[in-house]
């Protein structure tokens, strides 16, 4: 049995007119974001400053690469130790029970 749940809860309850949106330039200025359609804050939909194929990325680019790269081995590391933890104490018990069998 479903909880009852108010009418004015429900979905589509209220029209398109009185659902809850933001403004879209109210929230793009609160966060430092350009409005949509608006392409000259110098964000990653503008494409002056794009790289040519050959030229060197600039230093802030790389680092990000880097940092991001980091990152990725560290969480890896991390997931793949919880993860071989268990199974390589599983091992050494194995290992010790079946050493304790043979020195019977």
């Amino acid at each position: 049995m479903q909880p009852h749940e108010p009418e004015e809860n429900r979905p589509g309850h209220h029209p398109d007119a009185e659902q809850d949106k933001p403004d879209l330039d109210e929230f793009a200025a609160k966060f430092g974001t350009a409005p949509p359609g608006d392409e000259t804050d110098g964000g990653p939909g503008d494409h002056d400053e794009a790289v040519e194929p050959g030229e060197p990325l600039p230093l802030a680019v790389v680092r990000t690469a880097l940092d991001l790269g980091e990152v990725a081995v560290r969480t890896g590391l991390a997931v793949g130790g919880a993860v071989a933890r268990p199974l390589v104490g599983a091992a050494v018990d194995a290992t010790g029970r079946v050493a304790h069998l043979i020195r019977r």
